[in-house]
């Protein structure tokens, strides 16, 4: 086993259980359908299990893994889903998990109970070990290392070649299980171009986009930001003005947020498609259902369809 996974099976406070059998290590292994890392097989080899006192925290083994999965419950469903293992559990329904499949396959993620993102921490499980022995040391709480450690992924680090290729092969997917997401972690002030990709892109992804952006120092990043507030800006401006001329009442206007009928629309949720054929009519065609208690969906040619 890797030196940190080693040392950490050895520290006060931690206590591993027996060794799981080869049995149940293949059963969850094929549930993945690809080769899971090799650190974790031998840290399952020599543990089915480990409880971490000084967190009161655990980290999973294959035999409650299996369990779950042999329940059919959604919880097995979802990591097969996703292709990630737990590696460490707070008891708290807040997860570090291992992602087995590529490209993001090996890095270590947090995933937050209430937050169906995935946050990229580690590149490795032997960095993920190695920081959690750092916590141990510092005598870190659960929550602090959670929440507050940023591991590999400083806002404003550069990221290595690695990083920007998996980043790549994310962007090249439809995104629809948050692979973009995920992209913009593994971006960092080289990948312009790739910045200016996801600002284009749906709400939830200029959101994670802007956060990060906003944390990085580079003067060709913050000019990127820059185009785009204004550019968001004027189509805001726009969007007044073609509701109003439409007759609709149009109140209080309050950063991505406009009043329209007594409804709050948030008009970052429309920018990315600015650019459609007809977009400003087809946009008050979807304010008019709003305030109109319709289901703007049911509108033929409505504004999210092409």
């Amino acid at each position: 086993m890797s030196g940190p996974l080693n040392e950490l099976l050895s520290r006060g406070g931690v206590v591993p259980g027996a060794p799981a059998p080869q049995p149940v290590i293949d059963a969850v292994s094929g549930r993945f359908g690809v080769a899971l890392p090799d650190p974790l097989l031998r840290l399952w080899a020599a543990a089915d299990g480990v409880t971490l006192d000084a967190l009161n925290a655990h980290v999973p083994g294959p035999t409650e893994l299996l369990a779950a999965f042999e329940k059919g419950n959604s919880w097995g469903d979802y990591l097969v889903e996703h292709g990630i293992v737990p590696v460490l559990d707070d008891h708290q329904s807040n997860y570090l998990v291992v992602v087995v499949r590529d490209p993001l396959a090996p890095r270590v993620v947090l995933l937050p109970h209430d937050d169906n993102t995935f946050w990229v921490r580690y590149r490795t499980l032997d960095g993920f070990a190695a920081a959690l022995l750092q916590a141990f040391d510092a005598g870190e709480s659960a929550d602090r290392f959670f929440f507050e450690t940023v591991g590999d992924y400083a806002p404003d680090a550069p990221r290595p070649s690695v990083d920007h290729e998996a980043a790549r092969a994310l962007l090249a997917t439809a995104g629809a299980n948050g692979e973009w997401n995920y992209a913009i972690q593994l971006l960092d002030a080289t990948n312009l171009a790739e910045w200016e990709r996801v600002l284009e892109t749906d709400h939830f992804v200029r959101r994670d986009a802007v956060a990060r952006m906003r944390g990085m120092s580079s003067p060709e990043v913050q000019a990127l930001l820059s185009r785009d507030r204004r550019a968001f800006a004027a189509f805001a401006r726009e969007v007044v003005k073609a509701a109003r001329a439409a007759g609709l009442p149009v109140g209080e206007h309050a950063d991505d947020v406009l009043n329209v009928g007594g409804k709050w629309m948030n008009l970052d949720t429309f920018f990315h498609r600015r650019n459609i054929p007809d977009a400003l009519p087809r946009l008050v065609a979807w304010f008019e259902d709003i305030v109109a208690g319709r289901d703007p969906h049911d509108r033929p040619g409505h504004y999210m369809t092409d």
